[in-house]
């Protein structure tokens, strides 16, 4: 029998765009407990979905995430359809949430109050509620799930943290294969980064962070680490801003998604994570990993200080500038520094910014760092 092949963009932009709306109840309505979004998804076969168990473990892992903003606004207002729900069919008259879980387990949530009077609800908020209009999917692209709500959270609502940014960027990526496994041919990164709906050099940054972070799982010493996941920062803000580390000192291999000196990966766990004795993490931040550790691996000397501890990362970073102030300036680094600053203001998440009420603050700053511009620009146009 011949490979299933991964659908062609053609295809894939078909079924997106042939979502038949239809009307549903809640009680139709059942959460993915494969979701994306949960750290363990669960491992049952479709028929399993509609059990009790299955059903609450799925909405725990939803309510873990968090609802409790949704629950205030819908007990307040009503479910209102501005952004409908992506189902696919689970049986006669019977749905599987595919995007949208978040939302049916508030739904859920606000019934459940509802209905055992603990907190009843109006009669118009309980229509809104239970009598809701979705979009069918009828393809049969496994990683549907995985594909919506990526297009949805990387860049939009709710925007995903960046390890489950670079999962969803794997996944993709597996998906264009046609079938899991490295040893086939990858997809090209504009490819990637088109489907899911981000610029290049950030799908390639998430990409490559996230496979290092793969290898790093498999430390002897450090892979068990509990908060090893938590310092996927350290790679994508860190590591992977500066050639200087990723390249040079710890040799990634674009081929293999390897770092090739896997003894400087092991310091750098050891300097970024809490170690076992009780003492202080030595690089606590990813900036300091950036732009500390980026200049550090270039100076044996003071790296080597920093090794034994005879200086720590703060003590380095005054010592670095001292030296800096009485050598020529690094034009190719300014100039590097430059671009990624460009880059940083260019993908600044405008929309969730303002959602947390702090577009007055980004606008203050932004209007500072242009006077800064300004300035430099009026000193150069009169040399």
């Amino acid at each position: 029998m011949p490979k299933k092949q991964a659908p062609s963009d053609v295809s894939y932009h078909k079924d997106l765009l042939g979502l038949k709306k239809r009307p549903a109840l809640l009680e139709s309505l059942f959460l993915d407990p494969k979701n994306p979004r949960f750290k363990t998804p669960a491992s049952i076969a479709e028929s399993r979905y509609e059990e009790q168990p299955v059903q609450e473990r799925a909405l725990a892992e939803l309510k873990s995430i968090g609802i409790d903003d949704l629950l205030a606004s819908i007990r307040s207002y009503g479910f209102v359809p501005s952004d409908p729900l992506v189902v696919r069919p689970l049986g006669e008259k019977k749905h599987v949430v595919v995007e949208g879980n978040r939302r049916v387990a508030t739904l859920k949530t606000l019934m459940k109050g509802h209905q055992d009077g603990t907190s009843p609800l109006p009669e118009y908020i309980v229509k809104s509620i239970t009598q809701l209009e979705v979009l069918v999917y009828d393809g049969d692209d496994p990683n549907i799930a995985w594909i919506l709500q990526g297009l949805r959270h990387m860049t939009g609502i709710k925007e995903w943290q960046p390890l489950q940014q670079a999962e969803f960027l794997a996944k993709v990526e597996a998906e264009l294969r046609g079938q899991k496994g490295k040893k086939h041919p990858a997809p090209g990164l504009p490819t990637i980064a088109k489907r899911a709906g981000v610029p290049v050099a950030k799908a390639s940054r998430l990409l490559n962070a996230y496979y290092a972070l793969e290898q790093a799982l498999e430390d002897e010493d450090y892979g068990d680490a509990s908060d090893l996941r938590d310092s996927f920062a350290i790679f994508t803000e860190g590591v992977f801003r500066k050639t200087s580390l990723y390249q040079d000192w710890l040799g990634w291999n674009e081929e293999s998604r390897k770092f090739a000196r896997p003894a400087n990966l092991k310091k750098l766990l050891s300097w970024t994570l809490k170690p076992d004795t009780g003492e202080d993490i030595k690089i606590v931040r990813a900036v300091d990993v950036r732009d500390v550790l980026s200049e550090l691996v270039l100076n044996p000397t003071l790296l080597a200080r920093f090794e034994n501890g005879s200086i720590n990362i703060d003590q380095a970073r005054v010592e670095l500038a001292n030296q800096s102030t009485k050598a020529a300036p690094n034009v190719p680094g300014l100039k590097e520094q430059l671009l990624q600053t460009r880059t940083f203001i260019d993908t600044l998440p405008l929309p969730a910014i303002d959602r947390e009420g702090s577009a007055a603050d980004f606008s203050k700053l932004l209007s500072a760092l242009k006077e800064s511009v300004e300035a430099q620009l009026k000193f150069l146009t009169k040399t």
